[in-house]
């Protein structure tokens, strides 16, 4: 035991210089060109953009009005209290009931999203196509009740929202959520009753003002990092700020991928679960920023069906968790000037205290 021990701590040495030295010649050494995502695969344009589900006006975000309130559904886990509008069917308040805004309120959770007090921030999924509930006026979907809770018998509690066009096509979003768990599984399915072929694609985004911040917290004299993020499969882990969003716009084609939205402590991410090509992108209307990604189109012909899934993380920068949901996710975990150092650090320390 003592051997091992003594072991770990030589590594835990050499690995200390050795990044150390890394560190040095990264901050003190030439500076290296980095490859900007304008250089990754470019996305073809889309046959329908999805900018119909992003906020048109600085005045008044699409689906916000003085009678929003009659629309929105409460869904309460042990962790996490949503509220979903039933107009359009987006996430627009994450709560998340184990960390308060101060220790001294406990009954005062932090809200990841919200759109209250002149600050929008919200996830919504949604269909680009014919006759989608997706267009500028956004369809109302029907809930069987306007508060879900998890039992104390339950481990998942199952939120499902329904719409029909004129057509007969039926659109169903089904959101998942697990005992513990700051992941929602969106499970979205389209039932073609119609007498005609219907393409449809998925999008799932994340739609923030850049006015409003968390209060800025720094360490070491390094202020946190609140922007967007993403991930292909060239690139694990890729900052991209708001400035980045409004003057070079993203449009990448990849296999899997996500999108994320950071700040200290905290992050919000949207990751699909396609096999084909996703395509990232961003959007920037008004005061607004949008980074999404849409899946594959598929056909769905009379009396057939379609399902997209896609994974919503609205929570703490877990690095174990998030690295379970997503390849690089775990990266968004941000050591500041420590990240040298940081993660070695963790596996050492976790070996150290398992033996």
């Amino acid at each position: 035991m003592d051997a091992k021990r003594s072991v770990l701590l030589l590594i835990f040495a050499v690995t200390s210089y050795l990044l150390f030295v890394n560190w040095q010649q990264t901050y003190h050494g030439a500076a290296k060109k980095v490859n900007s995502p304008e250089q990754s695969t470019v996305l073809p344009e889309a046959s329908v953009e999805p900018g119909a589900a992003v906020p048109e006006t600085t005045e008044a975000p699409q689906g916000q009005s003085p009678s929003s309130e009659n629309t929105l559904l409460t869904v309460e886990t042990d962790v996490l209290r949503l509220k979903i509008d039933t107009r359009g069917g987006d996430v627009v308040e994450a709560a998340l009931l184990k960390y308060p805004e101060r220790l001294n309120e406990k009954d005062n959770p932090v809200r990841i999203l919200t759109r209250n007090g002149g600050h929008h921030y919200v996830a919504q999924a949604g269909v680009v196509g014919l006759a989608s509930p997706d267009g500028k006026q956004k369809a109302l979907f029907t809930a069987p009740q306007k508060y879900f809770r998890l039992a104390s018998d339950q481990s998942v509690l199952v939120v499902p929202l329904s719409w029909t066009n004129e057509q007969g096509v039926r659109f169903t979003k089904t959101y998942r959520l697990q005992r513990g768990s700051y992941q929602i599984t969106l499970d979205y399915q389209i039932e073609n009753k119609s007498n005609t072929i219907q393409k449809a694609q998925l999008f799932t985004q994340l739609v923030r003002d850049t006015e409003h911040a968390p209060e800025d917290s720094q360490g070491l004299g390094m202020r946190a990092y609140l922007g967007a993020a993403f991930s292909t499969e060239d690139k694990r882990y890729e900052k991209y700020n708001f400035d980045d969003i409004r003057e070079k716009p993203l449009k990448l084609a990849t296999h899997g991928g996500w999108v994320a939205i950071l700040q200290h402590y905290f992050l919000s991410a949207w990751v699909p679960r396609s096999e084909g090509v996703n395509r990232i992108y961003t959007l920037t209307p008004d005061r607004y920023i949008a980074i999404g990604i849409m899946q594959p189109m598929v056909q769905i012909k009379p009396g057939s069906q379609a399902q997209f899934k896609a994974d919503l993380y609205v929570g703490p920068k877990i690095q174990e968790t998030l690295a379970e949901i997503a390849p690089g996710l775990d990266l968004t975990v941000d050591y500041g000037v420590l990240w040298w150092i940081g993660q070695p650090l963790f596996w050492l320390m976790k070996a150290f205290y398992s033996l």
